[in-house]
């Protein structure tokens, strides 16, 4: 019996079957002795534990020996189970009558499929969803990307211009198009169907391209297995294992090498794409001084001009590899790029989005902020493991005491501060809103008036302390992002341990609203659905 079949079956015991699914089982029971066969152990089982499990359970004595007789009276009991369960009526959503199903009204409304993320899609008019649910019919997707995911948790992303049809939720046609399909066991059997070829998931993750101008299917496998199958005849025409590839043009199988498809996203990728978007936008802005938004040192996904920053003088007597330095990726920087001491590439906010990791307790990024400045804002998306110090340094000037030096930082009570030489008092503190393990957006607002400067911290947007000093000039000069070297005690402390993965430097003083809202562009969410065009 095929394992869709006994799915099928599995899925009827736990209750959970659609009109669809009735039709389909009522098919397979008369069509199959096998089917019926595991069908009838199967709610025997089911039928027996289920009365089982409604007895009351017996007092328990810590000297009483078993009563001689419990054997024959557990034997008596399964074979009363056994003539029950052929007899009583299956207490599931559907009524058993014969070898018929029928719905008594309780059915699933889940629909098969649900669009859980999108990016830039657009579907055409005529076969677009009408909403976040899509079930059985025809869909066509112009451009852009989306991702399913089907109630048996089956993912799968999908690259326009792509045309395809759900059929139920083990099955989907692909006329035109890309998907990758990630397929857990609990849609073992999954199925993509092209004009060439069916492709049943044998518990993996693949890749299925249709062209139907050349006539041509292919099929890449990540991981598990694939079994190409001729659609008429149900023919099996080869089995596929990691990293092999089968093409069929014009219906005939041929040898393919395997490719990855680096192309497609993968499951929650789309949030790094919707972020580049976020990413290429921060960098104009030309009050940046800084913008680390932690990209390979060749990414070309965000162009800046790379002849305005530079490395900092005295950091490093010989060449740097560009492994060691990181971007700055402002279009009108007023700070040097970074070189990465000991700080390491991590997984950022989303999946391919990185981060650096500052765990070992000498890593740190340096780098320099040039010129004075009367207003300045400093932000990060930070991820905390642990507080081993009683400071965790974000951003610290090198030293301690030259007035316009720096020190944002956070302690183990949660609080949040960015102090300087002449603003060291007790902060006005706020509620503690610093969490470990999980990412958050720290700012530091700093602003120098008639009246004196302040510095304004804030965690997701919300204030968290406020610290007030005498009239200041704002000049970090040489820093250091992640664990702060104490010149006096000759030592590194205040480590971060855990990651940033993206981090800011304004030359103004950012609106609430500004930092709420870049809080809200940061957050990995998936967008609200609107209608797509």
């Amino acid at each position: 019996m095929k394992q869709a079949d006994q799915y099928l079956i599995d899925r009827y015991i736990q209750g959970n079957l659609s009109e669809e699914d009735i039709v389909a089982i009522n098919q397979l029971l008369d069509s199959s002795r096998e089917a019926r066969d595991y069908f009838r152990k199967a709610t025997l089982l089911d039928s027996a534990l289920h009365e089982k499990a409604s007895l009351p359970l017996p007092e328990i004595a810590s000297r009483n020996q078993p009563h001689p007789l419990l054997p024959w009276m557990v034997a008596a009991a399964c074979l009363v189970l056994a003539l029950i369960a052929w007899s009583k009526k299956l207490s599931h959503n559907h009524e058993y009558h014969g070898q018929k199903f029928t719905s008594n009204g309780h059915h699933q409304t889940q629909p098969i499929a649900q669009l859980i993320d999108f990016y830039k899609a657009e579907f055409s008019s005529n076969h677009a969803p009408k909403h976040s649910a899509l079930d059985k019919g025809l869909y066509e997707l112009k451009s852009g990307f989306i991702e399913l995911q089907y109630k048996n948790n089956a993912r799968i992303l999908m690259e326009g211009p792509a045309t395809f049809s759900i059929v139920d939720e083990l099955n989907m046609n692909l006329t035109q198009g890309k998907v990758r399909a990630v397929i857990p066991q609990s849609a073992h059997g999954f199925t993509v169907h092209t004009e060439d070829a069916d492709f049943v998931d044998l518990g993996t993750e693949f890749f299925v391209s249709a062209n139907p101008v050349k006539k041509l299917s292919q099929v890449d496998v990540l991981s598990g297995e694939v079994n190409v199958v001729e659609p008429g005849s149900q023919e099996l025409l080869k089995n596929l294992k990691y990293r092999q590839s089968a093409r069929l043009d014009s219906g005939i199988l041929k040898k393919s090498a395997f490719v990855q498809r680096t192309q497609l996203p993968i499951p929650g990728q789309l949030s790094t794409l919707r972020w580049l978007d976020h990413a290429r936008k921060m960098a104009s802005d030309s009050s940046l001084i800084a913008y680390f938004p932690m990209l390979r040192w060749e990414d070309e996904n965000i162009d800046t001009p790379a002849d305005k920053t530079c490395m900092p003088k005295g950091f490093t007597e010989k060449e740097n590899l560009n492994w060691y330095r990181l971007r700055n990726f402002a279009s009108n920087p007023r700070a040097s790029h970074g070189v990465r001491s000991i700080a390491s590439w991590s997984s950022g906010r989303w999946p391919k989005k990185y981060s650096q990791d500052f765990s070992n307790p000498k890593a740190r990024i340096d780098f320099e902020i040039y010129g004075s400045f009367k207003e300045m804002t400093i932000a990060a998306w930070i991820n905390i493991n642990q507080q081993p110090n009683e400071l965790t340094s974000i951003l610290s000037s090198d030293g301690w005491g030259t007035p316009g030096q720096i020190h944002f930082k956070s302690n183990r009570a949660g609080g949040l501060h960015c102090s300087m030489p002449s603003i060291n008092s007790l902060p006005s503190e706020y509620a503690s809103s610093v969490t470990n393990n999980r990412w958050i957006f720290v700012s530091a607002q700093i602003q120098t008036t008639e009246s004196g400067t302040t510095s304004l911290c804030r965690v997701n947007g919300e204030k968290t302390s406020i610290m007030k000093g005498p009239i200041t000039k704002i000049e970090p000069g040489k820093v250091k992002m992640g664990n702060w070297y104490d010149n006096n005690l000759n030592k590194f402390e205040r480590n971060l341990c855990g990651k940033i993965d993206e981090f800011m430097i304004w030359d103004r003083y950012l609106s609430a609203k500004e930092i709420k809202d870049f809080f809200e562009a940061g957050t990995p969410k998936a967008p609200t659905f609107v209608a797509l065009k």
